[in-house]
């Protein structure tokens, strides 16, 4: 599979490709562990060289092997010979295959293109109808084995120098538990991320970010911050915003450091998980909290919440509640304030880029890069007033929103590439159309989750098109699995969704029809095969 890195497993096809295997054999098995004899040429080559599924990950680029395996089904393995009663360690109903050679270059032993090649090489053995593999593993790396779900048995087998312990993979079980991050070694298929973050991201965006860094300094920077900047904030109706490096919660601390400073009461709704999250900003800067609580994915009342405005000196909401799917009527807020005289601060962490956002009259507002704007995370945005008034009292200096307007923006380190990648992607997500086609998505496939009997947990008519939450109960882990096993990322491991057996299809970035196709296809089959267990 192609990504963002500079490698691909494939089985190797060409001569140099074939030459390098041989010659990172000998690397392995000669110099590194003493289990042949060292030639002048310094090149092996497997004595199984014609029967061996070969599969090695190679950077095309620099035309540089990174790592190689070879797949072997025909017996006597080269573990028969090792340990001669090896059917006496094998469940006779399984179809064993035995993968060696299984070495990697020494740099890149400890990145993720080791799990990655192992997601393509057990997908390599599914495919050629195995359900389990066996390898005879160096004893230096028994525990890395372990961890990637290897099982030892039988005795250490070999000589003083190059001893193994015999280990098997049970394909199956390594597929249900295989990771979301995992699931884009699987196949050719791009992997359908319908995740709150990270998002799909643009080539566009990806080459953008692989750009050579720049000072935070330079005036290029500089420069290209300031037009980020100015653009955000007319695209948003706002009058400046601030982009800091961090996340999204740290948008939200600045927000409650600056409403301290204004505020002593602040009414904050809570209908969900980072509604509640924002009680807690709240209550950690010292301010006083009118908590506004009701079900989560209930409605919220606008009598009660005028009522409880009264008394408020601030009213702080979430507009797309992501826990439960819930978009709050923007304007309704804003009516509310108004007629509070209070100030309106808004945490559009999942709005802003998903659906129109308008935050003219809106005093203090927060996103992030990871997710509506369809770009890497990492950066924090704050958008305000353009005149802040002074400071009434000292700041931590990373939280006080004065030092980085004060500072053109830039008061302390920053990132040039993740500016860039934000720079390249957030026009995309406020293209003429794309949030008519969100719409149009999400109904398609709302319509695709009822005829598998499956409801949003709150109604179209109150929900993003981005969020839909399913309550699946008890299934929801498993089924989430099973998705992922086809290349489906769906949100389903944070606390608040595994408490309550809840599952979240997210349609950030950009999607289409051929994509709800699959995984309405993928979702059927879990379901399905759910129901068949359960019988």
């Amino acid at each position: 599979m192609n990504d963002a890195r500079a490698w691909t497993f494939k089985r190797p096809d060409e001569a140099w490709e074939f030459e390098a295997l041989h010659r990172l054999n000998y690397a392995a098995f000669v110099e590194e562990i003493p289990q042949h004899a060292a030639n002048a040429e310094r090149r092996l080559v497997d004595r199984f060289h014609e029967e061996n599924e070969y599969l090695i990950g190679v950077d095309v680029a620099r035309r540089e092997l990174l790592g190689m395996a070879a797949i072997r089904g025909r017996r006597p393995f080269s573990l028969d010979q090792k340990l001669p009663d090896l059917d006496r360690h094998l469940d006779p109903r399984r179809r064993p295959c035995e993968v060696r050679l299984w070495t990697v270059i020494p740099r890149l032993r400890r990145t993720a293109f080791v799990p990655e090649f192992l997601a393509a090489l057990v997908a390599r053995v599914r495919e050629l109808g195995f359900d389990q593999a066996l390898i005879s593993g160096t004893t230096r790396q028994v525990a890395l084995y372990q961890r990637m779900g290897f099982r030892a048995f039988g005795p250490l087998v070999g000589a003083e120098g190059a001893y193994f312990q015999p280990m098997e993979l049970d394909v199956g079980r390594f597929w249900e538990r295989l990771s979301p991050s995992l699931s884009a070694a699987l196949g050719e298929r791009e992997p359908l991320n319908l995740l709150p973050g990270p998002v799909p991201i643009a080539a566009e965006t990806r080459s953008v970010f692989a750009s050579a860094p720049i000072s935070h300094r330079d005036a290029a920077f500089l420069s290209e911050l300031r037009e980020l900047r100015r653009d955000l904030s007319r695209a948003l109706g706002a009058e400046a915003v601030e982009v800091l490096v961090g996340s999204g919660t740290l948008a939200n601390d600045v927000v409650a450091a600056e409403l301290a400073g204004r505020a002593r009461r602040v009414l904050i709704p809570v209908d969900g998980e980072f509604g509640a999250r924002l009680v807690d900003h709240a209550r950690r800067a010292g301010l006083e909290v009118d908590e506004y609580a009701v079900p989560w994915g209930s409605e919220l009342e606008l009598d009660e919440l005028t009522r409880r405005a009264a008394r408020a000196d601030a009213l702080w909401a979430v507009h797309c509640e992501t826990s439960t799917g819930a978009l709050h009527d923007l304007a309704a807020l804003k009516r509310v304030a108004a007629a509070a005289r209070i100030a309106l601060a808004l945490d559009a962490t999942s709005s802003i880029g998903v659906v129109p956002v308008d935050l003219a009259g809106v005093e203090l507002a927060t996103c992030t890069s990871g997710k509506g704007l369809a770009s890497y995370p990492g950066l924090a945005l704050v958008f305000h007033r353009a005149e802040l008034g002074p400071a009434t009292r000292p700041l931590p200096r990373y939280l006080d929103l004065r030092a980085w307007a004060s500072h053109d923006g830039v008061p302390f380190t920053h990132s040039s590439n993740l500016v860039r990648a934000l720079a390249s992607s957030w026009r995309r997500a406020f293209a003429s159309d794309t949030f008519e086609r969100r719409v149009a998505l999400a109904r398609e496939l709302c319509g695709r989750l009822a005829e598998l009997g499956l409801a949003p947990l709150v109604p179209t008519e109150r929900a993003s098109p981005g969020v839909v939450t399913l309550a699946l109960g008890a299934r929801a882990e498993t089924i989430a699995l099973r998705l992922a096993r086809e290349g489906v990322w769906v949100s389903w491991r944070s606390a608040y969704l595994r408490e309550r057996g809840w599952v979240q299809l997210c349609l950030f970035g950009e999607h289409d029809a051929d994509e709800l196709a699959r995984l309405g296809e993928a979702l059927r089959r879990a379901l399905e095969r759910g129901a068949r267990a359960r019988s």
